[in-house]
C-alpha cells in the first residue's frame, strides 16, 4: 500500500510540475481529484493531494531560487508591498499555499465524485468462513 501511495505522489508531483511548466495551473486540481479517486481512504487522499500540490508548486520555485533571480524578485515584491525583508517569505509561501488549496479542493471534489461512480463488486469471502449473522 505504501508503494501505491508513493507512486501516486511521485507521478502526481511530476504531473503538477509539468503542467505548471506548460502554464496549465488547473492540472493541480485534476491531479488532486484523481489521487482522491484512486486512494482507498479519505485521510490518505487528502495527504497525498496536499503533498502533491505543495511539492509541485515548490519545485519550480526551488529551481528559480537556484538558477534564477528569485531573491531579487522577492526583494522587489517585499519593497512594493512594504514588507521589507519578509518579501522572500511571501514570494515562496503564497504560491505553495495556492498549490495546497487547489489540490485540496481537487481532492475534495474527487472524493465526492468517487461515490457517484459505480463501485467494483465486493470480493467473495474465503470458503469455510461464515458471518456471525449466517451462523445464528
Amino acid at each position: 500500500m505504501m508503494r501505491k501511495s508513493l507512486l501516486g505522489l511521485v507521478i502526481g508531483t511530476l504531473a503538477v510540475w509539468g503542467g505548471l511548466w506548460l502554464g496549465w495551473w488547473w492540472i493541480t486540481f485534476v491531479t488532486g481529484a484523481l489521487l482522491a479517486m484512486w486512494s482507498l481512504t479519505a485521510k490518505r487522499a487528502a495527504w497525498a493531494a496536499l503533498a502533491t500540490g505543495g511539492l509541485g508548486w515548490a519545485l519550480p520555485l526551488a529551481l528559480h531560487a537556484v538558477h534564477g533571480q528569485l531573491f531579487a524578485l522577492a526583494d522587489l515584491v517585499g519593497q512594493i508591498l512594504g514588507l521589507g525583508s519578509a518579501g522572500l517569505v511571501v514570494v515562496l509561501a503564497l504560491p505553495v499555499l495556492l498549490g495546497l488549496i487547489v489540490s485540496g479542493l481537487g481532492a475534495w471534489a474527487g472524493r465526492s465524485l468517487r461515490f457517484l461512480l459505480p463501485m467494483p463488486a465486493a470480493r467473495p469471502e474465503p470458503s469455510g468462513w461464515t458471518r456471525k449473522e449466517e451462523a445464528l
